[in-house]
This record gives C-alpha cells, sequence and structure tokens, in this order.
C-alpha cells in the first residue's frame, strides 16, 4: 500500500492492517512523514472498523 486510499474492501483493511504494524515495532519520530503516514493509516482503519467492526453498547460485536 505505497498510496494512502480509503478502506473499501476487507482486502484493503488486510493491507492497511499490514503497513501499519511495524510503526508499533519501531514509532516514527513526531512531526515526520513517517508519524503522518502512521496516523493517517490509524484513522483510516479506525473508521473502518467502526463501520464493519462496531461494538454495540450491550458489548455485542457486529460486522456489516
Amino acid at each position: 500500500m505505497k498510496n494512502i486510499r480509503s478502506l473499501r474492501t476487507e482486502a484493503d483493511y488486510e493491507l492497511a492492517l499490514a503497513e501499519v504494524a511495524p510503526y508499533f515495532l519501531n514509532e516514527p519520530a513526531a512531526g515526520t512523514p513517517a508519524a503522518e503516514r502512521f496516523n493517517i493509516l490509524a484513522a483510516l482503519i479506525e473508521a473502518y472498523e467502526a463501520v464493519h467492526w462496531a461494538i454495540d453498547p450491550a458489548g455485542q460485536t457486529r460486522s456489516a
């Protein structure tokens, strides 16, 4: 996933997860392009999960 784009499919989501994973092991310095990429990918992943893997108030997970 060289270019950042919206996550529309499960495959897009999986690619984003794979790309963001190394940042958890080696956190980029604040203000760097790597940190910006991490923040954008994390926001996209969070938005995708909110739609497709939301947790309802009763604590049940649902998939869209």
